[in-house]
């Protein structure tokens, strides 16, 4: 017998019917791509949303369409998304960060060819996630006794993407944190871009990609007349342009007569967002109504980012990137003051946005809030509302976490999780068990922007140790969200904070279908039982037992070296993957820069080398990468960025290096180190290893730091 409770389908619009009725007082406030920051309420976004929606009706939009957006973090962004989703169509979010090479990529794949290819595409596809629906993500990772997952190696995008096959692919799946498999009927009506909404300041990237997107018709720029581009500007770009604002102004009479959101079922899609595509070409994944409810639900949940209506939350995180984490769907279903940053994620404009809009909690990657804890440091300034950080997409150095809990008494939050989980999988607060019993101090470790020292050795000093050790790591599962950790035959592993393996969520319900036009390429990407073959540890651990025994031969039987790798057959060894090959680089459990920093015993050397390096005093961003070494065939190469004020000299390279080689395995410590005035970053923020692999290719180590 079925119940009769809560039968009523989830859908993403009715969040924002929500806020306009029971938040219309509150601000959302947003920096305009213009320039000016301009502020409305969630009365107004509603019914400018619904505008939006009438007005793509009027240009040829319905259920299943896809529309396209070109746009930063900006309130007209916002409430196209709700636009485009009330009217049935999928929301494709494209970066206007990638290159012109990579957009027209990702315009071109978010398309479906009938239903005959989706169906050879599903039982090719079938694999990637067993008879028990763990999914494969390709991360190392060890869980301890208390749930707390820790990455040890961030090789995902090369693993996950497939090695074989380069990285290529087309859309995932629906959201996984409650996604529905789609149907063939779905599919069969769901057709490329047509409309594509843009900034105006991405004229130039337009005229580059559109040339090679056939099926687009309609391109609207979100500004008014007064900032619209030259007519033969526009003219020039060969399709319809229409002004957002005009296009809202017609669609009055319409919306006036009488307007509803389309009807849709919960488990149609309603948004599509592609991977960064770190090391090859990005690969989609399909959102649905109801895992994008549950989502935000998640991340309202007192371990997540505890939104309600007395926070203002700063949306950082772009809203092409994983749908900004739920951000701009968690906010309003809550009545939170939300703020827009637009374009402008500089130290000094985010530190003016949440001082004027006294910002309580805002979420982003650690480049971000690099560049805000720099500049703040330079101008000697605090936070006078910020209450929690929440950091994702990459780990948190131990000095950000310590610049943030201790220096300014604001919480961090280490989240983990992947565009296909919608994206949250992890929450980074640790329970009380695992400190002692004891949890942070309500007042933080700071009192009026002043760091209280405790004495060496006290409890204070060894809990506030312990916590921020914890706060390193990603954190456990949320109740959507199993997870466990395999050796490469796929037996689980203990959570006993020691043992690594392969990392495998199950969300829950099963995790959806991909309906790519790729099938061949995503099955070359699976292997037996939902793993990947790209992250084989048998290989791994042969070639690492070879570097040993090099080591041996030449007679440095370093105890750390030796006696720090005690390889089983049920452990599954970090390693940083470059083009598919395993580079053996293991790094014993000891302290780097005085803190102890994982409870692992064995971490990625090279995020080990990246975490001690902006430990050292005068670094302020440090990146490693592989470059071509005759004996070895690779040997990392470390990428320095120096501090305000602090020279770029010999000294400052000869001081890490000597500090990295007191703490790290002698194979581990690389051969030289350089100097730029910033390291590359991808679209999402990462460090673009690509950019770097290509700056550095010719390098040659000087003899004295060689093996």
């Amino acid at each position: 017998m079925r119940g009769l409770m809560q039968e009523s389908p989830l859908n993403v619009c009715q969040i924002i019917d929500y806020a306009a009725k029971w938040h219309p007082e509150q601000l959302v406030i947003s920096r305009s791509v213009e320039g000016p920051t301009v502020s409305y309420t969630y009365l107004d976004l509603h019914r400018r949303s619904q505008l939006g929606a009438v007005a793509l009706r009027h240009l040829g939009v319905r259920r299943g369409s896809f529309v396209a957006t070109l746009a930063w973090n900006t309130s007209r962004h916002m409430e196209a998304w709700y636009g485009i989703i009330g009217c049935g169509a999928v929301c494709h979010t494209l970066n206007p960060r990638l290159s012109a090479k990579d957009l027209i990529y990702i315009a071109n794949d978010a398309q479906v060819r009938g239903p005959a290819v989706v169906s050879r595409y599903f039982k090719a596809e079938a694999p990637a996630v067993d008879k028990d629906n763990w999914f494969p993500t390709g991360d190392v990772a060890s869980i301890d006794h208390f749930g707390n997952m820790n990455i040890t190696d961030r090789s995902k995008d090369v693993i996950k993407s497939g090695a074989a096959g380069k990285g290529k692919g087309g859309p995932m799946g629906l959201g996984l944190a409650g996604g529905e498999w789609i149907s063939s009927i779905e599919i069969e009506n769901l057709a490329m871009d047509e409309v594509l909404l843009s900034d105006a300041s991405n004229m130039a990237l337009l005229a580059k990609i559109l040339p090679s997107l056939p099926s687009i018709k309609h391109v609207v720029l979100l500004t008014d007349r007064l900032n619209m581009p030259p007519t033969d500007a526009t003219a020039a770009l060969g399709v319809a342009v229409h002004c957002y604002e005009e296009l809202l102004g017609a669609a009055t009479p319409a919306w006036q007569a009488g307007f509803r959101w389309a009807e849709v079922d919960e488990n149609d899609a309603c948004g599509m967002c592609y991977t960064s595509g770190t090391t090859g070409n990005p690969k989609g994944v399909l959102y649905s109504h109801r895992s994008n409810y549950l989502h935000a639900l998640l991340l309202l949940q007192a371990d997540s980012l505890p939104l309600s209506a007395t926070s203002c939350c700063l949306a950082v995180v772009p809203m092409f990137h994983a749908n900004s984490w739920g951000l701009v769907f968690a906010a309003p279903m809550v009545g939170a003051r939300l703020v827009l940053p637009g374009p402008h994620l500089d130290g000094p404009s985010i530190y003016s946005l949440m001082e004027s809009c006294a910002v309580t909690m805002s979420a982003g990657v650690p480049t971000v809030w690099l560049a805000l804890l720099a500049y703040m440091e330079a101008q000697g300034l605090g936070f006078s509302s910020l209450k929690l950080a929440c950091i994702g997409g990459a780990a948190a150095p131990l000095s950000m976490l310590h610049a943030f809990e201790v220096k300014h008494g604001v919480e961090v939050r280490h989240l983990w999780g992947m565009t296909e989980l919608s994206p949250l999988g992890t929450l980074g607060n640790p329970k009380p068990a695992a400190l002692g019993g004891r949890t942070r101090p309500a007042a933080g470790f700071s009192t009026h922007g002043r760091a209280e020292e405790p004495a060496a050795g006290s409890s204070a000093a060894s809990f506030r140790s312990a916590y921020l050790s914890a706060k390193t790591k990603q954190g456990r599962p949320h109740v959507l969200c199993d997870m466990r950790i395999v050796d490469d035959a796929a037996r689980e592993l203990p959570h006993d904070g020691t043992t690594v393996g392969n990392l495998q969520p199950r969300p829950r319900p099963r995790p959806a279908r991909p309906p790519s036009a790729h099938p061949r390429r995503s099955a070359r990407a699976a292997c037996r039982d939902g793993l990947f073959v790209g992250a084989s540890t048998r290989l791994l651990r042969k070639r690492m037992l070879a570097a040993l025994a090099v080591e041996r031969q030449q007679g440095r039987n370093d105890p750390e070296v030796v006696d720090g790798y005690a390889i089983t057959a049920s452990q599954c060894w970090a390693s940083q993957l470059h083009d598919g090959r395993h580079f053996p680089f293991l790094v014993p459990l000891q302290d780097l820069g005085g803190t102890r920093m994982l409870k692992t015993p064995l971490m990625s050397a090279w995020e080990a080398t990246m975490v001690a390096s902006v430990s050292y005093p005068g670094v302020a961003e440090a990146a490693v990468v592989a470059t071509p070494d005759e004996r070895w065939g690779e040997r990392p190469l470390l990428v320095l960025v120096a501090g305000p004020g602090v020279e770029a000299g010999a000294e400052l390279r000869e001081g890490v290096l000597d500090f990295l080689a007191a703490r790290l395995a002698k194979f581990a410590v690389p051969d030289d180190a350089v100097f730029v005035p910033q390291i590359p970053h991808n679209a999402t923020g990462k460090v673009s290893k690509l950019v770097l692999r290509d700056m550095f290719k010719h390098h040659k180590a000087p003899p004295r730091s060689k093996m």
